[in-house]
């Protein structure tokens, strides 16, 4: 089976079970305030070649893609992860621009599930 490039509702039906509405969305807000400051931060690393910030800001954005089953998401900060500890750099570029889009998605769903919730 190919690898989601969104959200898992089995992963926030879980997440309403440990906390209910409230907790739900506030884990949203998190992840979307936070996701486009991880992946700037690990362009702007990597233009430094500093890769062990990369490592650092894809590390944190892979954790919460995980609590809402983000998988392609989660697969994709691992990769990157690998790579920068690995010193293979070169495709590096490439894989944060896919994370970028795949960032995206997983985002505009977090905001229609949020409206969801709160309505």
């Amino acid at each position: 089976m190919a690898e989601s490039n969104g959200i898992d509702p089995e992963a926030l039906k879980h997440l309403m079970d440990i906390g209910g509405a409230a907790f739900t969305v506030k884990m949203i807000d998190l992840f979307l305030e936070t996701g486009g400051q991880r992946l700037a931060e690990a362009w702007d690393h990597g233009k430094k070649g500093d890769w062990a910030g990369v490592r650092k800001a894809v590390h944190s954005m892979r954790s919460s893609a995980g609590n809402f089953g983000a998988q392609r998401l989660f697969t994709l900060a691992g990769e990157i992860e690998k790579m920068a500890l690995a010193g293979n750099t070169a495709p590096i570029p490439d894989l944060l621009r896919e994370l970028e889009t795949v960032l995206d998605r997983v985002q505009n769903q977090l905001r229609q599930e949020r409206v969801r919730l709160t309505s």
